[in-house]
């Protein structure tokens, strides 16, 4: 943020900015606020106007993005003002926390688009540029939105191209287990294609996480020609993706406990050292990360993140997360010193690699690791606490 010199000038920069800003809010989307839905879709009955319902939460990054440099801008407002009855609502407070459960908003942001009457015509979940926002929110318009297409393909619509269509269309409404059963529509029959055709590749990219699916088991028998036809590392990178999300499973709400997470793995180790997975060890002790955060035993939190760090390609992102949860729910200050103490080994790591960087681009992501993790170093050694 530029600096401002502390004249007579700097009061007349500012009276400016703020009319700007004024005019600036006036030409983007044009929200009402902490009013009942049923208000709104009154209004919207009235007028013959869809509903835009912004839903968003206080803490989310992506949803400030999206309120404070997407929908201010003029063609945003243009768009909606005229077609939509627009409203936002934080789903953690009265009448956020009905529409959240209403129309099923797990992830933020989420926007939701209904017909004048209220019913959902479709959504999209996710922070993007105002052209990609406009053009999907067009194609769904024009399309009839998820729920013409469903009723397409509950008709039996199984061309091929309106299958490619449907399926984009629930990924951006974050409907993951849709996705994978219409991409196993796309694939019956085709699952050679994902030898030649890149959209193909894509479905299994995208909507696929388990490694006892058959469309990872053919990915997985032809990974040596997938390979010749992927980026490097791309294809074991989703295979890795695949056998962690699928551990994550054996941890259920009717079992949390260690025997039972145990016995789980157990054939987990087997199936993977049958089919020789690659990464193996990695993807265990991940495993077992994961289900010491969801039961909160910081020290075996400690002890997996130390054997993260301790691999070839250490995961940063493996690494941040877990310390993170544990900085938010532990306060054993010897932990939370051990955890501080990881960070900042990764901060000296990424400091040299930023040193001996010629690429500006590099640099700059080095500089952001070291601030992200910098800062949480930072709030795991001040004075916590102790918990009730």
């Amino acid at each position: 943020m530029k600096k401002h010199l502390f004249t007579l000038c700097l009061l007349c920069c500012l009276a400016v900015t703020t009319s700007f800003a004024q005019d600036s809010l006036k030409a983007g989307v044009q929200f009402k606020e902490q009013v009942p839905l049923s208000e709104i879709v009154a209004s919207a009955q009235a007028k013959g106007m869809n509903v835009f319902i912004d839903c968003f939460t206080t803490w989310c990054g992506p949803c400030r993005n999206m309120s404070t440099k997407i929908f201010p801008q003029k063609m945003m407002g243009d768009y909606f003002n005229a077609n939509f009855l627009n409203y936002k609502e934080d789903m953690e407070k009265t009448t956020g926390l009905e529409i959240a459960k209403k129309f099923n908003v797990r992830a933020y942001p989420t926007f939701l688009i209904l017909d004048k009457t209220g019913k959902e015509i479709s959504r999209i979940v996710g922070s993007m540029s105002a052209e990609e926002f406009l053009q999907k929110v067009k194609t769904i318009m024009s399309s009839g939105g998820l729920s013409a297409l469903q009723a397409r393909y509950d008709k039996g619509d199984r061309s091929e191209a309106f299958l490619f269509e449907y399926v984009g269309a629930l990924g951006d409404a974050y409907l993951s287990d849709k996705c994978t059963e219409v991409t196993h529509e796309i694939m019956k029959g085709r699952l050679d294609k994902m030898l030649t055709d890149e959209k193909y590749r894509k479905l299994f990219m995208d909507y696929i996480d388990s490694p006892e699916d058959e469309i990872f088991q053919y990915a997985l028998n032809h990974q040596i020609e997938l390979e010749k036809v992927m980026k490097k590392d791309e294809l074991q990178g989703k295979f890795d993706q695949c056998w962690l999300q699928h551990a994550q499973s054996f941890i259920t709400k009717t079992d949390t406990t260690k025997v039972h997470f145990d016995a789980c793995m157990k054939d987990y180790e087997k199936l993977m050292d049958k089919l020789k997975v690659a990464n193996k060890d990695e993807i265990v002790n991940a495993s077992y990360l994961t289900f010491s955060i969801s039961s909160k035993d910081w020290k075996d939190c400690i002890t997996r993140i130390n054997k993260v760090c301790q691999t070839k390609d250490p995961n940063d992102e493996l690494i941040y997360g877990g310390i993170y949860r544990l900085e938010k729910n532990c306060q054993d200050k010897t932990l939370r010193k051990e955890a501080s103490e990881i960070l900042l080994k990764r901060v000296a790591y990424y400091k040299q690699k930023e040193e001996v960087e010629k690429e500006a681009n590099e640099k700059v992501f080095y500089q952001q690791i070291q601030k992200a993790f910098t800062g949480l170093a930072n709030k795991l050694t001040l004075e916590t606490t102790p918990a009730k």
